[in-house]
């Protein structure tokens, strides 16, 4: 039985190479947003709130949950997809209760005219584990052990850039990207070497600009941004095996030389965020 468990863990620990840590699987029930948060705000496309703990009656920590990977605009309508994107062709969004409504653009050639205003109630797939907002979309929730240290950022954009080369095409398609840098004092915002930039998590990216056969691979990288991301880099582009190097909170702000380069990256929220 015990190695049946340690088995079961490691292959978890495998295929959600983004999940927050530390986690573990618990027959853990999603308890409702309307009871167990306050506070709840619609920000750069998070659903935020100050969630109760279950540790007792008072005891509440503030979490986070991505919500354009999650929804998409269909014909006018919001509706639940992974990595749909709604904010590409919705605006005015706004929380109302438990439900966001929007002012989606239709399909072309559907017959609907003008932005098609859409509701949708975010309890369907978003509940409260332990004070963490956590999505079930794909599957049950790994659900932390513990609170990270680090605070729910305001701005939850990141950007990276660093020193990189592309394989297999002409050297001067990608000699932009060289710059990489470390301010004294390190400047964890200071975005002017960045060539990427999210505010969400990234479940596997190769780095692409202009021309989608042009992949650049580094040799130094550097992570911008005020909140506190992990980024690990791995030397296929596939995302597969053990990364070959981990970014963390300390390294924001500061060039990186890497051991081996980088094809290709995840990113995943180190304060209370989901990262699915």
């Amino acid at each position: 039985m015990e190695h049946t468990t340690r088995t079961r863990l490691l292959f978890f620990a495998c295929i959600t190479a983004t999940l927050a840590a530390p986690a573990s699987i618990r027959d853990t029930t999603a308890k409702l947003l309307s009871t167990e948060c306050n506070n709840l705000q619609l920000r750069m496309n998070w659903l935020t709130a100050d969630c109760l703990t279950g540790e007792d009656s008072t005891t509440r920590i503030q979490s986070a949950v991505a919500l354009s990977n999650k929804l998409s605009n269909s014909d006018g309508a919001l509706k639940w997809q992974t990595d749909g994107h709604f904010e590409r062709t919705c605006q005015d969004c706004a929380l109302s209760s438990l439900s966001l409504t929007c002012r989606c653009r239709p399909s072309w050639g559907t017959g609907k005219t003008g932005l098609q205003n859409s509701t949708l109630d975010l309890s369907r797939h978003i509940g409260v584990y332990d004070g963490h907002l956590l999505s079930d979309m794909t599957g049950a929730p790994l659900v932390p052990d513990t609170p990270s240290p680090y605070p729910v950022p305001r701005d939850f954009s990141y950007h990276f850039g660093g020193e990189a080369t592309c394989d297999g095409v002409s050297a001067d398609m990608c000699t932009q990207v060289k710059e990489c840098t470390t301010a004294s004092p390190v400047n964890r915002t200071d975005a002017r070497e960045a060539w990427w930039t999210f505010s969400e998590p990234v479940e596997c990216y190769v780095p692409v600009i202009y021309f989608p056969d042009a992949h650049y691979v580094f040799s130094r990288f550097k992570i911008m941004g005020e909140g506190a991301w992990e980024v690990r880099g791995f030397a296929d582009e596939g995302c597969t095996g053990e990364p070959v190097e981990v970014l963390g909170e300390g390294d924001v702000g500061v060039c990186k030389v890497l051991g081996e380069r980088v094809r290709a990256v995840s990113v995943r929220p180190l304060f209370n965020g989901d990262a699915r």
